[in-house]
């Protein structure tokens, strides 16, 4: 049995089985060239391997292994992290996706790498089997109806105000995975967000290339997907400023979700207070998020960080609730190898930001 980096050729069977579970509504042909695509990206060519293991010489089970730097502390470590982990119908049943992630681990910790990390859809008990331990993984929403009933409009704040920024493309001619951002979007939310990361117990390590690849997936989904695919949102607050930050939303119908909010205190209280005058002013029924996000109300899950910035909510910060539920899908696990990442888990809430989802 060996673990081996796939050809194309392996690679399209494939993606042909899975296209029906991951192909998030492209069309069998544009899943392909979406798949390409990704792995022929820039930040790609150095992090992401699509692999295939074998048993006699024909593939049994495949999955994406990705180079993961994390910044802990102060000190820089490296990750593998494991995505879709695809075993063909026909070869289920015979331990191959365990043996999969045996081979991967095994290699891990003969490079030295701090860990193995993946993100589940299917829940816990299969990999805490093998050792690895789930992050708390929380989803939580804000019924903005229910303050609505109450007469509460929300008025933004004088100047600064973020710039809410969108992506461009000419739908017709997209092929690729351009972002439709300028680049100095990107590296103000790169600058923003490495110089956040730095306060936090850990994160993920973004560049430049990083954000193209991630966005530019995303922006390839809204233009292609028949799922009506909802579109990111950057709310970006005094550009070019140490002191400032950003946030990034995606409207789904009456659903506005919160993927991260990003800054310096002063400026993360401004998004905030600017995300909620915009939900509670254009009728949207909830504001969603990953518990990544819900740092800001942490440990109480209060909303009195933005309440007590406007009079018309303290006064009725009484009917103001978060409410919370375990999430039963992306739930992030980790297999730690070195002991600098073993209590990673037992950081509430889990500092983990859904964009950086596998």
């Amino acid at each position: 049995m060996s673990l081996d980096l796939a050809t194309w050729t392996e690679i399209i069977p494939i993606l042909r089985e899975s296209s029906a579970i991951w192909s998030a509504g492209l069309s069998e042909d544009l899943y392909r060239h979406y798949t390409w695509r990704q792995l022929h990206h820039a930040w790609s060519r150095q992090n992401l391997r699509f692999m295939v293991y074998r048993d006699k010489g024909q593939v049994v089970t495949s999955c994406k292994l990705y180079n993961c730097k994390y910044l802990s502390r102060g000190a820089e470590l490296r990750l593998v992290g494991v995505g879709a982990i695809f075993t063909p119908q026909r070869h289920r049943g015979n331990g191959y996706g365990r043996r999969l992630l045996e081979e991967i681990i095994d290699r891990a910790q003969a490079q030295e790498q701090a860990g193995v990390l993946l993100y589940s859809e299917i829940g816990e008990a299969w990999y805490t089997d093998m050792g690895f331990e789930p992050f708390s993984a929380i989803d939580f929403y804000i019924d903005l109806d229910q303050l609505r009933a109450n007469g509460i409009r929300l008025q933004a704040k004088p100047s600064p105000q973020p710039e809410m920024i969108q992506s461009r493309h000419d739908r017709e001619k997209l092929s690729g995975l351009e972002t439709g951002l300028p680049p100095a979007i990107l590296s103000d939310l790169s600058r923003h967000y490495m110089r956040w990361l730095g306060r936090q117990p850990f994160g993920f390590i973004r560049d430049e290339n990083y954000l193209a690849f991630k966005f530019g997936r995303e922006e390839f989904l809204v233009s292609h997907s028949s799922l009506n695919w909802p579109k990111k949102t950057f709310w970006m607050l005094d550009e070019g400023s140490d002191n400032g930050g950003y946030a990034i939303t995606e409207q789904a119908g009456s659903n506005l979700r919160i993927l991260e909010v990003i800054g310096t205190e002063s400026a993360r209280q401004v998004l905030w207070q600017s995300i909620f005058s915009y939900a509670l002013n254009n009728e949207i029924s909830r504001l969603r998020g990953w518990e990544g996000v819900i740092r800001d109300f942490a440990p109480a899950f209060s909303l009195k960080q933005i309440v007590d910035a406007d009079d018309s909510l303290a006064a009725n910060r009484s009917s103001m609730q978060i409410y919370s539920a375990e999430r039963n899908w992306g739930l992030p696990l980790l297999l730690p190898l070195q002991e600098g990442i073993s209590d990673w888990w037992n950081q509430f809430p889990c500092p983990f930001m859904e964009l950086d989802y596998l």
